[in-house]
């Protein structure tokens, strides 16, 4: 398999990352689903961005091989990550949910912890199940 390297920047530090580690290696204990292959580079990325520039929110769409759209909303806090995952697409939707693990993973070697993921099929789900300001 011919691998792609990829750079990110966090906090001041370059690290470059095959994409082989990003869609799982033989050590990881869950490998990544076919269909968010091109999903944790970009998400890898966004969050290198939001922590070099000092921002605390991000949000941006994918248009994924097959046809499928992801929305995505990226929310960076100290050196937690909370994510929430929008699509119609079901299959989609039941390997987002089942890629908590390696997402924290891979957040993890770049220093930054997996706080909550969310998974909807709407925003307006998405909105019910996001916890709500005190």
């Amino acid at each position: 398999m011919k691998e792609q390297i990829f750079e990110t920047t966090i906090a001041g530090k370059t690290t470059g990352r095959s994409a082989s580690l990003l869609v799982g290696s033989e050590t990881s204990k869950t490998m990544l689903p076919e269909n968010l292959r091109p999903v944790l580079p970009v998400l890898v990325a966004r969050v290198a961005l939001l922590s070099r520039e000092g921002r605390r929110v991000a949000r941006f769409a994918i248009d994924l091989p097959g046809g499928a759209k992801l929305g995505v909303k990226i929310e960076l806090s100290e050196n937690k990550v909370r994510i929430a995952f929008v699509t119609a697409d079901s299959d989609l939707r039941s390997a987002l949910q089942s890629s908590e693990g390696p997402i924290g993973e891979v957040l993890g070697e770049l220093g930054f912890g997996c706080g909550e993921l969310f998974v909807a099929s709407s925003y307006r789900e998405l909105g019910e199940s996001l916890p709500k300001a005190a």
